[in-house]
């Protein structure tokens, strides 16, 4: 996924994650369009988030004072290059004091478990998408 830049989702399009409060889900590729635009289709196998309106916790790392973790994406992939199967990519998803309607996503992030043999089960997850409403 190359190199580490700060993203933005909307608030209205995390807020379906939000409400389940830390309960993970399985969101679709177009829930974030623009958070996952860069991974090929043939390679993106899916996402699981979770997330709260309440702060998990402050972030203040990397000149982010003032931060606070409201949320988690980890994207699974094919790795067809790799000595694994699968990896996965972490983002952490905050709230910040100048948010404009907008959540800061920072990653991704390699966790422990980056590379993987086999991909966890999404048996019994809700599927969520976010259906933008329309401007009249």
């Amino acid at each position: 996924m190359g190199r580490k830049r700060d993203k933005k989702i909307s608030e209205e399009e995390f807020k379906e994650v939000q409400n389940r409060k830390w309960v993970k889900v399985v969101i679709l590729k177009k829930q974030f369009p623009e958070l996952l635009k860069n991974i090929p289709d043939d390679i993106y196998e899916f996402a699981l988030a979770s997330g709260s309106f309440d702060p998990y916790v402050d972030y203040g790392a990397n000149g982010n004072e003032g931060a606070r973790i409201v949320g988690g994406i980890d994207v699974y992939r094919s790795a067809p290059d790799d000595l694994l199967k699968y990896n996965k990519d972490h983002y952490i998803v905050l709230e910040t004091d100048y948010n404009d309607g907008m959540l800061l996503v920072k990653g991704p992030n390699k966790p422990v478990d980056h590379w993987l043999n086999k991909m966890p089960t999404t048996s019994g997850l809700e599927v969520i998408g976010y259906v933008p409403t329309k401007s009249t």
